[in-house]
């Protein structure tokens, strides 16, 4: 075991610098002033100072890091090597990214699968922090600008903390609960739907493949092929009538037996005026299904087109059932219009305008008697909606597009997903962000599920899949390896087709 080793490093502008407010956790630190004060109140505390990472064969090991921010501004970091080691252990380093004030950012730091820690081996991991300032609005959109950055500051003479770490081999007996495990996922993904009463998730894939998982994603349940040519974009369990619906880019709608997973039907059908991408809605009580172009198709009459709503709104890119007013449903555009329906009216009730790009997820919350609707969009926000005054009464920043939201419907937890691999906890109450986690190299967070009844959230990115815990100490942090786990590659005796590009 190789003992830790913590550092301090600080870069002093000659000319003199400007302090941050930082919320001083030690009434000591008042005594102090200048470079005392500093190197006392860190810009961000690191926790653990020792990553320990435990021997998995042929598996990926990840091991979490927590960042927390300790001044009211942005702080960006990066973790990087000194040794040039990493390359040969680590899946991804350098890492980078920005710490919104007054939280707390959780890291996945990935050894290779072949690789195991040796008792000589000696990483120089270091992480670097400094103030962001203004010149950054979102994170950094690559490696080479969060380098540009650092050495920016170091050239100006901008504080720059670092703290090292070290990097530690351990028998499963050590495990602590900041261990987890992961594979990544070859087969590229593009949907997941969490049944709510059985233990099981569905994805769709790239391949043309859709596959149903137990809820711990440790074991393929069975595997199935859509379609030969196109990608399945969306899936759905439809628990009622213990049916399957998948569909496909170009408007075929696959129903499956979900008990014998057997096709019973494939239908085609003319999306309507509103748009071209790929969407699927399962109403909660009515047998309809809301499809691409904003066709409602009924189930009960052998799913015939019953309806086809109208905009002047160009391309549909979500859409989601109200499951409080079993009327309604609400639609997100490709101009960043989010627009409000009555079932029994082919018009849109009233729009809500306030989005810059187009709105890629929708989900209703409720806080006490009153419903928001959550609106996400690739303009880097999630907006509240209040549905009664019909205004947004609050915008979050989410510093990176977003692609899905999830309102827990346990806890009073909102979920985000980002391009960036990115996945922030919001309070439900105030809307305050409590915690961003950091998945790895998996790719964009494409889609989130929760297990009804249970804490348990499913996030799924590009080429990975976790499993995790919400607790109500917003910690969010896995509690021992089964409450955070990685979804297990797809069978590589499936021949995967040429990869599709998902268009964002």
């Amino acid at each position: 075991k190789v003992e830790p080793k913590v550092t301090t490093q600080l870069w002093f502008s000659r000319s003199g610098c400007k302090w941050p407010n930082v919320r001083r956790h030690n009434s000591d630190c008042d005594e102090f002033s200048g470079e005392k004060a500093w190197s006392k109140s860190k810009l961000l505390d690191v926790h653990p100072l020792e990553l320990r990472f435990p021997y998995c064969p042929n598996e990926p090991i990840p091991c979490s890091l927590h960042l927390t921010n300790n001044t009211d501004e942005n702080v960006a970091f990066r973790l990087v090597d000194k040794s040039g080691k990493s390359p040969w252990c680590f899946t991804k380093l350098p890492l980078c990214g920005i710490v919104p004030h007054g939280s707390t950012y959780t890291l996945t730091v990935t050894m290779k699968e072949e690789m195991k820690l040796k008792e000589e081996t000696d990483f120089d991991l270091v992480i670097q922090s400094s103030l962001l300032g203004d010149k950054y609005i979102e994170v950094f959109n690559d490696q080479s600008e969060s380098d540009t950055f650092f050495k920016e500051a170091k050239l100006f003479g901008n504080m720059v903390h670092e703290v090292t770490l070290k990097a530690v081999y351990v028998q499963y007996g050590e495990i602590t609960s900041e261990n987890i495990s992961v594979k990544y996922n070859p087969d590229s993904l593009w949907s997941l739907d969490a049944h709510p009463t059985e233990p099981w998730i569905l994805t769709g894939h790239n391949s043309g493949y859709a596959r149903i998982w137990n809820n711990e994603m440790k074991f393929l349940i069975n595997s199935f092929k859509v379609s030969d040519q196109d990608a399945v974009s969306c899936v759905k369990f439809i628990a009622r009538k213990q049916l399957i619906v998948a569909m496909t880019d170009l408007a075929h709608l696959h129903v499956y037996d979900c008990s014998c997973v057997t096709k019973i039907e494939k239908i085609s059908f003319e999306r309507g005026d509103y748009g071209t991408s790929t969407l699927l809605a399962v109403h909660p009580i009515l047998p309809y299904v809301l499809a691409s172009g904003l066709v409602l198709l009924n189930w009960d009459l052998s799913w015939k087109t019953t309806r086809i709503f109208e905009s002047e709104a160009v391309t549909a890119e979500t859409v989601v059932f109200n499951t409080r007013d079993t009327n309604s449903f609400a639609s997100g555009s490709y101009d960043g219009e989010v627009q409000v329906w009555r079932l029994d009216s082919s018009d849109p009730e009233y729009s809500l305008i306030g989005h810059l790009k187009k709105v890629t997820c929708l989900d209703f919350v409720t806080c006490g008697d009153q419903q928001y609707l959550i609106s996400g969009s690739y303009d880097s926000t999630v907006k509240i909606w209040d549905l009664q005054k019909r205004e947004c009464i609050c915008t979050l920043e989410a510093m990176s597009p977003v692609h899905c939201v999830l309102a827990h419907p346990n806890l009073p937890v909102i979920i985000t997903g980002t391009e960036h691999g990115i996945i922030h906890l919001w309070n439900s109450t105030d809307f305050r962000l409590k915690r961003t986690i950091s998945l790895g190299g998996g790719g964009p967070v494409i889609t989130l599920g929760c297990l009804m009844g249970s804490p348990r959230v499913v996030i799924g990115q590009e080429n990975a899949f976790f499993a995790m815990d919400i607790h109500d100490d917003w910690g969010g942090q896995p509690q021992g390896r089964d409450n955070f786990i990685g979804l297990l590659g797809s069978s590589l005796e499936e021949a995967l087709p040429a990869k599709r590009h998902r268009q964002w």
